[in-house]
This record gives structure tokens, sequence and C-alpha cells, in this order.
């Protein structure tokens, strides 16, 4: 809770709505057409909270909320709406934050995941593979050790 209101409000704008709004721009011609598919890349920080990240976490816990319940409603639409959960991202815009040992992927492992879900209609993929359960595991650890 580091993050005064200001920055708050900006991670949150980002973050969640520009889902929001992404999806009020997208999903009308959709549709109209009756099909589509909007894929949303989120973070895994959705499922796996890491500390020092709280406002982060919660937009990104928000998005992912809204790609899901949004998917429920339009079920019977042919409109689906998938998530794809990378952890960290090798980017020039993370280049500057010091990510530990934070598990890090390359662009092209999320464009993968990305034509991955487009092709099988999957709900949500993570980004490595394997840590999809992760955010099941984490909830059945004790807070601490």
């Amino acid at each position: 809770l580091e993050q005064g209101p200001e920055a708050e409000a900006a991670t949150f704008a980002v973050n969640y709505q520009g889902v929001s709004n992404g999806l009020r721009l997208a999903l009308p011609g959709m549709l109209e057409r009756g099909e589509g598919h909007v894929i949303n890349v989120i973070s895994l920080s959705a499922r796996v909270p890491v500390a020092g990240l709280a406002h982060y976490a919660a937009s990104k816990h928000a998005a992912l909320g809204l790609t899901h319940s949004v998917r429920h409603e339009l079920a019977e639409s042919g409109v689906r709406l998938s998530a794809v959960l990378p952890t960290a991202v090798r980017t020039r815009l993370s280049a500057g934050i010091p990510l530990g040992g934070l598990c890090t992927q390359e662009p092209e492992d999320v464009a993968r995941a990305v034509l991955a879900v487009q092709r099988s209609g999957a709900a949500e993929r993570t980004v490595p593979r394997y840590l999809a359960g992760a955010g099941l595991a984490l909830g059945l650890l004790p807070e601490r050790l």
C-alpha cells in the first residue's frame, strides 16, 4: 500500500479500465457478427500476489474477473473471451525494474500463448504453463510458515 492515491488510480486506469474500454469498443461489432475472440493479456499477478505490488495485483485481478465474467455473459453469443497470464516479460519497459528471482518470459513466449488460446478457445493460460496451478497452490499454504 505504498502507492499514493494518484499512482493507485493510474494503475487501475491502465490495467483495469483499459481492458474495460477495449471490451466496450470491440464487443459491439463482434456481437453483431455473432463471432469474435478477445484475448486479454493480463498478468500472473492476477492469481499470485507479489509483496510490494498490492495495487498492481488488485488491478490485474479486477481485469481477470471482468474477462471471465463477460466470457460467461456472452457464452451463447459466438464471442469468446480469454486471458493470458504471463509472469514478468523481458521488454524495454521492464528493463529498469529489479525483477530479482522472478521467473521472466520473452515476448515471443507470450505471443505463442496468445496464438494457442486463439486456436483452443481456452478461458485462461499461464506463461509459462507449469505455473498454471500456482494460484491454487498458494491458496493452500498458510499465511506464515
